[in-house]
């Protein structure tokens, strides 16, 4: 099932990135901001192009969006996301030290850091095993994207 509207990958977008009830990343915040940013990193990284006309519920992926492309397009959301909250914990790791105890907000910097290196990964994987990826070494080890 290729998908040409936006929003009708929209649920699965954020069972991807592990927010169903739209608690942390509203609908509008995955179509107009996610989904935007992971395009851009799919354009980075591919030879099969995309981009995205119109804009709200009547945006639509041009060219659309292949079946063989969709699982790996919702890992670089994945990707993206991750990054993205990454960037948050980075700015908020502290350490919280009081007489009710200590708390390490630092860990989750590393934590996101390896799902970022494990999503990388397997993005790479899957380049691996479909035709149209562009030099391996766009997605090299430690090639910072």
């Amino acid at each position: 099932m290729s998908i040409t509207n936006v929003t009708d990958i929209l649920t699965r977008a954020q069972y991807a990135i592990g927010d169903q009830d739209a608690i942390k990343y509203t609908a509008a915040n995955v179509r107009d901001v996610l989904i935007l940013m992971a395009v851009d990193r799919w354009n980075e990284e591919m030879f099969q192009q995309y981009s995205i006309a119109g804009s709200g519920a009547s945006s639509t992926f041009n060219p659309v969006l292949e079946d063989s492309d969709i699982s790996l397009f919702l890992l670089f959301l994945k990707l993206v996301t991750a990054e993205n909250e990454k960037g948050k914990a980075d700015r908020d790791s502290m350490v919280i030290t009081n007489p009710a105890g200590r708390t390490d907000l630092a860990q989750q910097s590393q934590a996101l850091a390896n799902t970022i290196e494990d999503l990388r990964n397997e993005i790479r994987e899957k380049r691996r095993i479909r035709a149209g990826y562009k030099e391996e070494t766009k997605m090299g080890s430690n090639t910072a994207f």
